[in-house]
This record gives structure tokens, C-alpha cells and sequence, in this order.
């Protein structure tokens, strides 16, 4: 059935067993959208997880109680958000949506600053985790 749920191994079991030992879980909150959701905010815990649009320093929108920027990431402007592959600037996915629709998220352009695409679309991410 296509409805089943993948229950293989993750993301987690591609990387070294040492770093993995180190890493901690996380609480974050996630902006729900209003268009489907009603607004407000998720809890998660995860100790691999994409940043958000506060986090990382591109403003707020939605419920976002109880985010902050992160400090590497206070004050940086758009150029310090920029991420190369192969030397070429490239989009990539932040967890915040863009509130009023269903179907879009938030990134970070290619220039830095606060993009938006359909949540199909494919791109780069820049996973964040903690250390403990």
C-alpha cells in the first residue's frame, strides 16, 4: 500500500556512529499555516532539523513565540546566508511556511535573502543539530 510508512533506516544512519553519539535533541516550534492549519504554532524534537526564518535572522511571520535568531546568524546580512555548491549560489529550504498558503514554504534565495516556492520544488538544505 502507498500509505505505509517507511520504517527503514533514516537519515541518521548515513552518518558516522561518533557524531551521531554527540548529537542532541532539540525542541523547536514550527509556524502552522492559516490557509489549512488555523495559524499558531508545532512542537518537534529533533536533533537534526532546518532552521527557521527567525532563526536565521529573516525577519518573522506567523506564531513564532519562543524563536530566536540564532547568534552566527544575528546581524550576518544576506551574503553571510549565502550556500555554494560547486561555487554556485543555491537555494535552500527553511522549516517557516509562508503563512497564508498551504502550498508554499520559505527558503533562502540565491542572494541571501527570504525566498518563497511551492513546497514540491526541490532544493538544498542546510540541516542545523546541536551538540551536546
Amino acid at each position: 500500500d502507498s500509505l505505509d510508512l517507511y520504517n527503514g533506516a533514516g537519515f541518521l544512519y548515513r552518518l558516522d556512529p561518533e557524531l551521531v553519539s554527540v548529537l542532541g535533541a532539540v525542541n523547536k516550534k514550527v509556524a502552522r499555516n492559516t490557509a489549512t492549519d488555523g495559524g499558531g504554532q508545532d512542537s518537534f524534537s529533533d536533533k537534526v532539523f532546518l532552521l527557521s526564518r527567525v532563526e536565521v535572522d529573516l525577519g518573522t511571520e506567523g506564531t513564532t513565540t519562543g524563536e530566536t535568531v540564532y547568534p552566527y546568524y544575528s546581524g550576518i546580512g544576506d551574503a553571510g546566508r549565502i550556500k555554494l555548491l560547486n561555487g554556485s549560489a543555491r537555494y535552500w529550504w527553511l522549516r517557516s511556511p509562508r503563512v497564508p498558503f498551504a502550498h508554499f514554504v520559505r527558503g533562502v534565495d540565491t542572494s541571501g535573502s527570504v525566498g518563497i516556492n511551492f513546497a514540491r520544488n526541490t532544493y538544498g538544505l542546510a540541516p542545523a543539530c546541536c551538540i551536546i
